[in-house]
């Protein structure tokens, strides 16, 4: 699945701290539900000048410098130059949501991408709580014995 990423409007919420905002934001990205698949194609459009260092560090995302333009027309482009049959497009400006729409793909607000991540660590939080040493025992030892039966036949 393709995902857009304005990526200023993201770091505004997020409210990254340090030197490199676009370094922080792309590590916070490794660990975004979206980047576990291999099958989903990310593109981060920054605001601003090219930085090949930045390109090469996160070779696992389609990263998007605007130059003298803005972002909000990178996206546009993007859209219209690639057509996308499926994906997702995330930011707060109207504009760009109007040209997900557009271009017939869904688009998310930054409240609800970064939500997605929350969500994501609920989840694994009540999985382990809710699992004690000895169910975790027992579903072990049931798996080895149907595996060890299926191997057998």
């Amino acid at each position: 699945m393709l995902f857009v990423l304005d990526a200023y409007n993201v770091i505004g919420k997020l409210k990254l701290r340090g030197e490199d905002l676009r370094r922080s934001f792309l590590r916070y990205l490794l660990r975004h539900p979206i980047s576990f698949s291999k099958h989903n194609r990310i593109v981060v459009v920054f605001d601003g000048p090219r930085n090949p260092d930045i390109i090469f560090e996160f070779p696992m995302f389609e990263i998007i410098f605007s130059g003298e333009e803005t972002a909000d027309l990178k996206i546009k482009y993007f859209l219209e130059k690639t057509r996308p049959s499926s994906g997702m497009v995330v930011s707060d400006d109207r504009e760009v949501r109007f040209y997900a729409h557009r271009a017939g793909i869904k688009s998310l607000s930054v409240g609800e991408f970064l939500s997605w991540n929350e969500e994501e660590k609920e989840e694994e939080a009540v999985l382990d709580k809710e699992l004690s040493e000895q169910d975790k025992k027992e579903i072990n030892e049931e798996l080895e014995r149907l595996w060890l039966r299926k191997k057998e036949s």
